[in-house]
């Protein structure tokens, strides 16, 4: 929401993508040694973008927001299906299709904990203010729980079907700055937060000029998706 861009998951292709949100100066982000990415969370505030993967070792990983500087968080995972992040807290939330379980991790993956492990089939996955919010595919229903303890369970609403994904709109979810909030942080394209500041992107066969913001045509490489 502040760079105004969209970001995409390709189960297909094995890639994440990202462009802008009218789709233009749309650009490969990850390819390389992705395995069946899932789910994405990003936080623009901090630059990073997190996603799970379904491969063949099954993990949740964060980057850059510009595809850069990868790093496997937590590889000791099942099908993690959803992913979302308490940024209140700084803490991930992931439904676990294989073990059951909602789980949550502190932003490097560490001080991993167990919020819930009796659920018959937990899928969608939000967070807001004090509470989880997640669907389950065998109730065929939304439930809510407390985001630290799993307790003070509630069904929030029953006789559904499949729900594929579960989100909560608010203020306080959107909160914050990056450079890429004032001017598309003077980038001719993309503007793609990093820790600490920004990097300019350009759209697939395009790169950036030597002033590092606006883009030009290249040559298409067979063997880079970009």
């Amino acid at each position: 929401w502040m760079g105004k861009n969209l970001y995409w998951a390709d189960t297909g292709t094995n890639r994440i993508e990202v462009a802008r949100l009218d789709g233009q100066f749309r650009q490969v982000l990850v390819w390389r040694d992705l395995d069946n990415p899932r789910s994405l969370a990003l936080d623009p505030t901090k630059g990073y973008i997190y996603w799970t993967e379904w491969g063949g070792k099954p993990r949740i990983v964060r980057a850059f927001m510009d595809g850069t500087n990868c790093m496997t968080l937590v590889d000791k995972v099942g099908r993690a299906n959803d992913l979302t992040i308490d940024y209140a807290d700084q803490r991930l939330y992931w439904t676990d299709l294989d073990t059951n379980m909602i789980e949550s991790s502190n932003m490097l993956g560490q001080e991993r904990m167990v919020i819930a492990d009796d659920l018959p089939y937990p899928f969608g996955l939000t967070q807001y203010s004090d509470y989880i919010y997640w669907t389950d595919w065998n109730l065929h229903s939304i439930e809510r729980a407390d985001k630290t303890s799993g307790r003070n369970r509630t069904l929030i609403q029953g006789h559904l079907d499949f729900v594929m994904d579960i989100l909560v709109f608010h203020s306080s979810r959107q909160d914050g700055l990056n450079d890429c909030v004032h001017s598309n942080g003077q980038c001719g394209q993309l503007c793609l937060a990093i820790p600490g500041g920004h990097r300019c992107g350009c759209a697939s066969h395009y790169t950036l000029d030597p002033s590092s913001r606006n883009c030009s045509q290249i040559c298409h490489q067979p063997d880079d998706p970009r």
